[in-house]
């Protein structure tokens, strides 16, 4: 990308189905859980866990590392999210998304 070039998008015709995108990862400390227990008013149940949602926002965050430009989002409808086993401090995450159906509309589509 060069200055004064707005930044590359990703749009509905581009989305591919059932092709996993792999986020990098990244693991978890006592810091990341105080820090989000701190904004997000809540407590850490005990030490050494880290707060329920810290996961989900981590990972979704996460999500804007990959190697291909963001996808271009009039709204977001929901999200099924899997988790495989409970997060501590010293877990290293990350996510595996596929888009798994999409489906034409009049001006682009929902995936």
């Amino acid at each position: 990308m060069t200055a004064g070039q707005p930044p590359r998008r990703v749009y509905f015709e581009d989305v591919q189905t059932g092709v996993p995108l792999e986020t990098p990862a990244m693991t978890l400390t006592e810091t990341h859980a105080a820090l989000f227990a701190s904004l997000a008013s809540t407590r850490v149940a005990e030490p050494g866990t880290v707060p329920d949602l810290l996961p989900l926002c981590v990972s979704s965050g996460l999500g804007w590392r990959v190697p291909q430009p963001p996808l271009a989002v009039l709204a977001f409808m929901g999200f099924e999210w899997r988790f495989l086993k409970p997060t501590r401090v010293g877990d290293t995450i990350h996510s595996v998304s596929k888009t798994v159906t999409k489906r034409s509309m009049k001006e682009g589509g929902v995936v």
